[in-house]
């Protein structure tokens, strides 16, 4: 996965424009390969020029896509129980004025060009038009844009709702482009078994156990690994990521009335 934070290639025709071009923002592009149908993929920037928070149309570049890819977003906001789907007309077009609305109170379309997604929050592309396949999608690169800004207060940390009927699950992203070691964040209100699922060609769940190796109560994720079906399962600390470019859902096991009288949510912390 090569990650590349520069000046987008074609604002070097500029140039040819005017003798002199300033400009004090900085842009960024990230290539992102994926061998899968489904990627969860992390947003990162700013709307270019505005400098406010990006929507679809801005971020997830089309040309590449086949018509019929699909994108969706889970909300605005990490709790939101709405999502909305646009579906790619042609490559190299918008994804389109309306969405589909599925699940949630919310009734309406949704324009790709004004819906905003916060960062800290993910976007799944689905990649499912006609001319798909196992080589294509793993030689065809997804590419993100969109313009650097510091992280406002309210962007360095998710809250992911928690509750006491079920399990919910929250689709979040790093707001970088970097790839994230779980235990070097702070995950406030994270109990036992809750999970974290992350895809990168194969599914690994990420769980938060006690450790049980006489290290003490101290909470760390932990995958689970095994060498075949007739080992014992295994939990391992290392190589507990989100994967640069990524998303990953949380899922919040349901919790008890008293756990829930402690926190009404897990807030994960990504910068001081």
């Amino acid at each position: 996965m090569k990650k590349m934070i520069f000046g987008l290639a074609a604002l070097a025709s500029l140039a040819t424009l005017a003798t002199t071009v300033e400009s004090s923002n900085t842009f960024g592009v990230l290539k992102l390969m994926s061998p899968d149908k489904e990627t969860a993929i992390c947003v990162p920037w700013v709307k270019v020029g505005t400098g406010g928070a990006i929507n679809p149309d801005s971020l997830v570049l089309t040309s590449n896509l086949k018509a019929g890819d699909k994108l969706y977003a889970f909300g605005k906001n990490a709790g939101d129980n709405v999502t909305y789907k646009w579906t790619l007309s042609e490559p190299g077009t918008s994804w389109g004025t309306s969405a589909t609305t599925i699940g949630g109170t919310t009734a309406g379309a949704a324009s790709a060009s004004t819906y905003t997604i916060n960062r800290g929050l993910g976007l799944l592309l689905v990649r499912e038009g006609t001319g798909w396949d196992e080589n294509t999608l793993a030689q065809t690169p997804i590419y993100l844009y969109g313009q650097y800004a510091e992280l406002a207060s309210n962007e360095k940390t998710t809250t992911c709702p928690v509750s006491t009927t079920k399990a919910l699950s929250t689709l979040i992203a790093p707001p970088s482009t970097a790839a994230v070691d779980l235990n070097k964040l702070s995950f406030a209100g994270a109990v036992k078994n809750d999970m974290i699922m992350t895809q990168l060609g194969t599914t690994y769940y990420y769980t938060y156990p006690v450790t049980d190796q006489g290290k003490g109560d101290e909470l760390k994720w932990c995958r689970m690994s095994q060498l075949n079906d007739n080992d014992t399962i295994y939990w391992v600390v290392t190589d507990v990521t989100i994967p640069a470019g990524r998303g990953a859902w949380y899922i919040a096991r349901k919790r008890t009335a008293g756990e829930v009288a402690q926190t009404s949510g897990v807030t994960i912390t990504w910068a001081n």
